[in-house]
């Protein structure tokens, strides 16, 4: 605060005295003084009368005066507190379709012990050497080493359903990312 009120002493001696000299033979250098872009320039006296020594001049300094700079802002205060969030910003456009996950599919959810099922496999794009294994009453290997066909990744076939009865989980798993999927089927 203190230097605050000294700065604003500063500048209005500084505009009264220029004011007041005016053009009078006058000639200010970058060294004069004066109060530049936040910047006070003045003198401070070094040598003289006892009473004089380290009185500050403003305007006119001469060979016993030493320059002096400030600034008239002083030091940086600590940080404020956050402001409030700014509205969103707007929306990106939708990036490209991503790959549909790989499906397995039966022709029907209930088959007869020994009945012909009918499997499809869909979107198997990106995969290799198809494995298809059922899992329940009398589990087995219904198919391998298939090679879905492209563009769409395709593959069908068909296996003859268990005897026993129950519930039967159709498998297949192929070489390459997601290259899995399932379906459930009944034999009643």
């Amino acid at each position: 605060m203190k230097y605050l009120v000294v700065a604003a002493l500063v500048a209005l001696v500084v505009g009264v005295s220029t004011a007041l000299a005016g053009s009078a033979g006058s000639s200010h250098t970058n060294a004069a003084p004066g109060v530049r872009n936040g910047v006070i320039f003045a003198c401070v006296e070094t040598h003289g009368s006892a009473p004089t020594i380290g009185d500050i001049k403003l305007s006119h300094c001469n060979r016993a005066y030493k320059p002096l700079v400030w600034n008239i802002r002083g030091r940086e205060g600590a940080p404020g507190p956050a402001g409030p969030a700014g509205p969103a910003g707007p929306a990106d456009p939708a990036g490209p379709a991503g790959n549909a996950p790989p499906t397995l599919t039966t022709d029907t959810l209930t088959y007869a012990p020994g009945a012909t099922v009918t499997y499809a496999g869909v979107n198997w794009t990106n995969c290799t050497s198809v494995k298809l294994d059922t899992f329940g009453q009398g589990g087995f290997t219904v198919a391998s080493g298939i090679t879905p066909t492209a563009p769409a990744g395709t593959f069908t076939g068909t296996f003859t359903a268990p005897a026993a009865a129950g519930e039967v989980l159709l498998v297949a798993q192929g070489v390459g990312t997601n290259c899995h999927s399932l379906t459930i089927f009944t034999v009643s």
